[in-house]
């Protein structure tokens, strides 16, 4: 499933994109039981189409979220004597959200008991993810940012290496940045690429979404930094005879149907 939802983590604190997102999600960021007509794309287990396709979606974005406060917060307990580890939270969020894998989807009046399921799951998310910014802000508090700039920490909760996708919003008014370029602990140059962004009259920027890649190692942080400066990268990507190729794909295109003729 490709992902839409961004983790609405402090503004300048972010952890790596999840895999699994939502692919049922409102404008207006909540989750909904909607007409069958209106359904997203279904989940399906074992050949079998999912009753509860948003409650499940949902489910597994919190066992990710859950899992990562559980090692934050561990962590955060460590390093920093005054953060108490939220074990009531924590138990309270598993035993909410294992309400979804009680086997009694649809039925007679199935819909009341599968309501009942999602506004449980949604609980256990919203719990989760108190849980773990929290662990966040204790562990960023702990940081000593050494560079000029606005500072972006990257947390790892998995016990291997991490190289993913970052996306974040951040706040740019104070700073009248006009454009954006993206450093690493060393000072060199990272590519960065904005997805949105909004300016003020005279050219400077408001916000911007933000995407990169960062490396992260296990059950560790990294922390760019966000600067004013114009940075140009070669491209890897390039388009030519029907040909369409970057470090990871080489596609050749038909030329009477523009489908894919081959990849490699």
């Amino acid at each position: 499933l490709a992902e839409h939802l961004t983790p609405s983590l402090p503004t300048k604190l972010h952890r790596p994109r999840s895999l699994l997102k939502s692919a049922f999600l409102t404008s207006d960021g909540t989750y909904l039981v909607t007409e069958e007509a209106n359904r997203p794309p279904v989940s399906w287990w074992d050949g079998t189409q999912s009753l509860g396709n948003d409650t499940f979606i949902l489910s597994r974005i919190t066992d990710g979220k859950l899992r990562s406060a559980e090692t934050l917060s561990t962590i955060a307990a460590i390093v920093n004597p005054s953060f108490h580890y939220p074990r009531i939270g924590i138990d309270m969020a598993w035993k909410t959200r294992l309400w979804v894998h009680d086997h009694s989807w649809g039925g007679n009046h199935g819909e009341v008991g599968n309501a009942v399921k999602l506004q449980k799951i949604r609980d256990a998310f919203e719990i989760a993810e108190d849980v773990l910014h929290t662990a966040i802000e204790s562990l960023a508090s702990r940081i000593k940012f050494k560079e000029k700039g606005i500072p972006i920490v990257v947390f790892n909760p998995l016990g291997w290496g991490r190289r993913d996708i970052v996306e974040c919003h951040v706040d740019l008014l104070k700073n009248r940045f006009k454009n954006l370029i993206l450093k690493d602990i060393e000072g060199k140059d990272v590519p960065l690429q904005l997805i949105s962004s909004t300016r003020t009259p005279d050219g400077s920027l408001k916000d911007a979404v933000l995407l990169f890649e960062a490396c992260v190692p296990p059950f560790g942080y990294v922390t760019y930094y966000l600067a004013e400066g114009n940075l140009e990268v070669e491209s890897e990507f390039s388009f030519k005879d029907y040909k369409i190729e970057n470090r990871f794909f080489n596609i050749t295109l038909d030329k009477k149907s523009g489908g894919i003729h081959s990849i490699y």
